[in-house]
């Protein structure tokens, strides 16, 4: 069974996998995120990408203002780019920026 709240599985994994793996340690993304128990979700960790695939990162939020700052703390440096959102009365954000080859 593999346990996703860690990224040890990715460096056993396909080649992208592996490459997500390097990218996402080398830039400490889940030590950064801790705080908000991240998880990688998305086509990737399953081993459905298609090229072009993007790392989807998804977090537990309390404060979305001071997780917003945070983001822009951190990612400003990476063609940060955040949108609000508002479903059945649930805001959330979007926070797209670049690593390396990964969105």
């Amino acid at each position: 069974m593999i346990d996703f709240t860690k990224l040890d599985y990715l460096k056993i994994g396909n080649e992208r996998q592996k490459r997500a793996y390097e990218v996402l340690t080398k830039y400490k993304i889940f030590t950064i995120l801790d705080y908000y128990s991240p998880i990688l979700a998305g086509t990737i960790p399953i081993e459905i990408d298609v090229e072009g695939s993007d790392l989807d990162i998804i977090c537990k939020v309390e404060d979305k203002i001071e997780f917003e700052k945070v983001l822009i703390e951190k990612f400003k440096d990476f063609d940060l780019k955040i949108k609000k959102s508002n479903i059945n009365n649930e805001e959330f954000l979007v926070c797209n920026f670049k690593l390396e080859e990964f969105l």
